[in-house]
Formats: C-alpha cells, structure tokens, sequence
C-alpha cells in the first residue's frame, strides 16, 4: 500500500464508523480489526472496504486488556502498530508524519497522538482539554497497557515523541443520547479507580 504500518482497530457494534475510518487509512499496509463480539454488519462493512483486512474476535474486558491481546495475537505484520477507534479518522498529515517517524532512526518506542474532537461538523477546540495526549503508536515489544479508570495506562521504560499531527475523532457520530450514555459509564469507571486507591 505506502506506509510500512500495523493499524489495529477496537471495534464493537461501529457499522456507522468502521468504513469511513479504513478509508482514512488507504495508504496503511496492514489493517487488523479486533472485534468484541458486534451484532451489526461492522465486520462486513470493513471486509468491504479492503479485502485484505484481517478480522479477529476477543470478548471485551476493559481496554488495556484488549490493546495487549491484540498486540499478542493479531500478527502485526509490521513492528510498528497504530492503535485507532473506529470514530477515529487519520488525516493524512498524520500518516505522512508517521511515516516519517518509524523510518527515521532513534531510539523512540512510540509516539504520542492528540485526536481533534468533532460534534457537528465543528472543531470543539476549547472544550475538550486539547490536546490530550495518548500512546497510540508503539513498537512492538516496547510498550503494554493496563487498565485504568475507563481506559488504560501505557507501560513502557523507552522514550516517546510527541506527534504534531492526529486524527479526527467524531465521538458523537452515534448520537448524543449514545454519547451521554456512555460518558456515564466512564464517570462510574473512574470512581471506582478512586476508591480503589484510597483503599
């Protein structure tokens, strides 16, 4: 394809997301799909897409937990990997700058990426705390998660860069009322991860 990468998308139930995000990354070589158990057409829809997608199924447990089954089982066939949601499209900004970044040399094990978050159409530039950082490329063998509160903490003793350029994130793709729902599931996460600390 072009860029010489292992992009791993967490799916659940994304058939409204899943096309427009392998589209976003056409020039990606290898696109894995790791799969909690949807109940709509996502694995279709992203089969239609790119014929070479391979597809593999891991019943959720948190996203740590799915990040390093993926990463053991999915056969990355790069050593480098991108991890994206579904509602997550790359820009192609971003993809150039990855490109350059895993073939220049260093001693850099992942790169850190700020995704710009989207609701109708509009840039919520100033209300979303940008930009939030997050681990979302690494080297294979560098970097595990582990869970933490309603996502997951990044593991690692190498050194890291900061990408300029991330992706557009359209979190309210699926409607505000799914978008409520589950920013209440991620609030009750979180309180359980302080409570969990105090005790």
């Amino acid at each position: 394809m072009g860029v010489n990468l292992t992009a791993i998308v967490l799916t659940y139930n994304e058939s409204a997301n899943i096309g427009a995000c392998v589209r976003a990354m056409a020039a990606v070589d290898d696109i894995v799909v790791v799969d909690s158990g949807s109940t709509d057409d996502t694995i279709a829809r992203a089969c239609a897409e790119r014929a070479d997608i391979r597809v593999f199924t891991n019943p959720f447990k948190d996203f740590g937990d799915q990040r390093n089954w993926a990463l053991d089982n999915s056969e990355p066939k790069h050593p480098w990997v991108l991890f994206v949601d579904a509602d997550e499209f790359c820009e192609p900004e971003l993809l150039e700058e990855i490109e350059q970044f895993i073939a220049s040399p260093g001693l850099q094990v992942g790169g850190y990426i700020a995704g710009r978050n989207y609701f109708l159409g509009q840039w919520l530039k100033y209300s979303t705390m940008y930009p939030s950082y997050q681990l979302r490329l690494l080297k294979l063998g560098q970097v595990r998660y582990r869970k933490e509160g309603h996502g997951q903490r990044e593991v690692t003793e190498g050194p890291l860069r900061y990408l300029k350029h991330g992706w557009r994130h359209e979190g309210f793709s699926k409607g505000v009322h799914q978008w409520v729902a589950r920013h209440n599931q991620y609030s009750t996460d979180e309180i359980e991860l302080i409570e969990r600390l105090r005790s």
